[in-house]
C-alpha cells in the first residue's frame, strides 16, 4: 500500500514536469521553423532579385528549403519579406 502510495506521487510531480517540458520543445521547434521559413525566405528575395516587401508562397520556397515543416496543431504564415514568420495555432 505505501508502495503504491509512493508512485503515485511520483507520478503526479513526474508528469506534469513531462507535459511542461514537451509544450516548451514543441515551441521551441516552432521558433526555429519560423526562423528557418525566413532565412530561405530572405535568399529568395536575394537571388529572385524581388524587393523586400515581396511575399513568397511555400512554392517559391522549395528550393531554399530541404522539407517545408508541417505542423498538425496549425500553420506557418509567410508573411512579406520584411515581416517575420509567424506560426498560428488552429
Amino acid at each position: 500500500m505505501i508502495v503504491v502510495a509512493i508512485i503515485g506521487i511520483l507520478l503526479g510531480v513526474a508528469i506534469p514536469a513531462w507535459i511542461s517540458v514537451r509544450k516548451r520543445s514543441y515551441e521551441n521547434m516552432r521558433a526555429a521553423n519560423c526562423v528557418m521559413i525566413d532565412r530561405a525566405k530572405e535568399q529568395w528575395i536575394q537571388e529572385t532579385g524581388q524587393p523586400a516587401t515581396a511575399e513568397p508562397t511555400a512554392g517559391d520556397l522549395e528550393d531554399y528549403v530541404k522539407t517545408f515543416p508541417v505542423d498538425p496543431s496549425g500553420t506557418y504564415q509567410i508573411n512579406p519579406g520584411n515581416v517575420p514568420c509567424v506560426y498560428v495555432p488552429n
